[in-house]
């Protein structure tokens, strides 16, 4: 992989939790946004914004499988709702986060 794309990709998973912009990224890149965007893409076949939004989720699944309550997690990986990341993870994972859980409690209770 690029070595560019590749240093993206560190800053905005070291940043995952936290709200930035583009613009910040790109500074850091020292780049423009349109070319980091541009470059991203071409790479890696995700826009950026759609790269960050998956690994939030991704990384959220932990959160859930651990019993946190969906509305922390919501604010952890800076969605402005309960409602809005839930509306996004079941975009992503075709259902609800506390479908999410109850699957999951439930599959490693079998296996206990």
């Amino acid at each position: 992989m690029n070595e560019h794309i590749q240093q993206m990709i560190n800053w905005i998973e070291s940043n995952l939790k936290k709200r930035f912009s583009l613009d910040e990224l790109s500074r850091y890149m020292g780049y423009s946004p349109y070319y980091c965007s541009f470059k991203f893409h071409q790479v890696t076949g995700f826009s950026i914004r759609r790269y960050i939004l998956l690994r939030r989720l991704y990384l959220s699944t932990e959160d859930l499988k651990n019993g946190r309550k969906i509305i922390e997690v919501a604010l952890d990986y800076d969605y402005s709702s309960q409602e809005a990341y839930s509306r996004s993870f079941k975009n992503v994972f075709g259902m609800n986060p506390r479908e999410y859980q109850l699957t999951k409690c439930l599959f490693n209770h079998l296996l206990n």
